[in-house]
């Protein structure tokens, strides 16, 4: 378990990266760069499209979806079963969907997601519109397509996920950036640097994260689980993560599967896996602080993001159920804090920026610039108002 395996190459564009992939990304579109050719494979699959999708659009997924398969083929050895994939343009198309398909009402923080049914069938449902971390459709497809056909490697492996949501996640992130690294869509260290950005901004600790399956996942079950992952593999090998899998129906708790595939015990490995952190991140800075309501009760789920004054570089951290967050930064300077939060109707919403004195104000001029420098800072609460409220600034919410 050495650290040099995640500070290969950290820079201080990790930043930059991280804002382009999380915010930009989400708005579609390609890397500009030519795939390889599909590698020939049997597609384990049918795809079916719901509302106004152009045919070029589809015949872009229909190759995308035979790309991920091939490159999970040729790195993990084995080929996803028949599996159906349901691409709507809209909400409704998608619910609609899976309650068709599964007599039961969709989550509504649910976009994409794979799930084996209960007659053993694997399927997997795409919201075209937002897929949520970056993800887009059309010339990229293959990579949330590997993410959510890696779920379907676990689910017919294991039948019954059990285990840490970390690992289930992670795992299928890991599947995600090699795929985005062999089609050239994805630099990888890129990808990795700005996970560690995310990870210093996650005030508790991977076991914190939770060991079981419940759901719906939060960010953290992805940035940490692909950092726990690389480790994993590092010890292990690529081949482990699936070993993990096969061995969950056989064994008598997921702590079993996990120390047979990976040779040491989940508590022995949570261990690990925060001193690697720690020396990972620790030139890092970070502004810190909590978020509140009206009354000073704490607000989770609050996307904050610090911007530096200049160059657009900074970082993005979440407000935990205690209502405290971290920023991460990979250098010094002097940043304005982007407060996002979600409305009653569940869109994300620019709400303002943090003011010294006042904790937030909504007019940009007003804004207090941060300056950090040579360590963390910590600001004062920033509170919220009673109501969210739909404004012309759209915001950037990373659940």
């Amino acid at each position: 378990m050495r650290a040099a395996y995640w500070l290969r190459g950290v820079t201080s564009s990790v930043a930059a990266v991280v804002l382009a992939g999380t915010v930009a990304g989400a708005c579609g579109g390609g890397s500009g760069t030519t795939a390889p050719p599909a590698p020939e494979v049997e597609a384990p699959h049918d795809i079916v499209f719901l509302g106004d999708i152009p045919e070029h659009l589809q015949d872009e997924i229909r190759y995308e979806a035979d790309l991920a398969v091939g490159i999970l083929r040729e790195v993990f050895g084995v080929t996803p079963p028949e599996t159906t994939i349901t691409f709507a343009r809209t909400r409704e198309q998608l619910t609609g969907a899976y309650r068709e398909a599964t007599g039961r009402e969709l989550h509504a923080s649910t976009r994409c997601f794979a799930e084996r049914l209960p007659d053993g069938r694997h399927v997997i449902f795409i919201h075209i519109a937002n897929c949520g971390f970056g993800y887009t459709v059309g010339d990229n497809a293959s990579l949330v397509l590997a993410h959510e056909y890696f779920h379907v490697l676990q689910h017919s492996l294991a039948t019954a996920l059990d285990g840490p949501l970390w690992l289930i996640e992670g795992s299928a992130e890991y599947a995600m950036a090699r795929v985005g690294a062999q089609t050239k869509r994805y630099d990888y260290t890129a990808f990795r640097n700005s996970t560690l950005l995310r990870a210093a901004s996650w005030t508790g600790t991977l076991r914190e994260a939770g060991d079981d399956v419940s759901f719906p996942a939060g960010h953290e079950h992805y940035f940490l689980g692909f950092l726990a992952v690389e480790l994993l593999v590092e010890r292990a090998g690529e081949g482990a993560l699936l070993e993990y899998f096969r061995l969950l129906p056989t064994s008598a708790r997921w702590q079993d599967a996990f120390e047979s595939a990976f040779g040491i015990t989940s508590g022995e490995f949570y261990e690990a896996f925060e001193a690697v952190r720690a020396e990972a991140l620790a030139n890092y800075r970070a502004i810190r602080g909590r978020v509140v309501g009206p009354g000073g009760e704490p607000r989770d789920k609050v996307t904050l993001w610090a911007f530096d004054q200049f160059t657009k570089v900074g970082g993005v951290g979440e407000s935990a159920p205690d209502g405290t967050f971290s920023i991460g930064l990979t250098r010094d300077g002097n940043f304005r804090v982007e407060v996002h939060a979600v409305d009653e109707t569940g869109l994300c919403n620019l709400v303002g920026w943090y003011h010294e004195g006042e904790g937030l104000t909504a007019a940009f001029q007003e804004a207090t610039y941060v300056d950090v420098e040579g360590g963390d800072v910590t600001v004062i609460d920033i509170p919220l108002p009673a109501r969210i409220e739909l404004n012309p600034r759209a915001g950037y919410c990373i659940q």
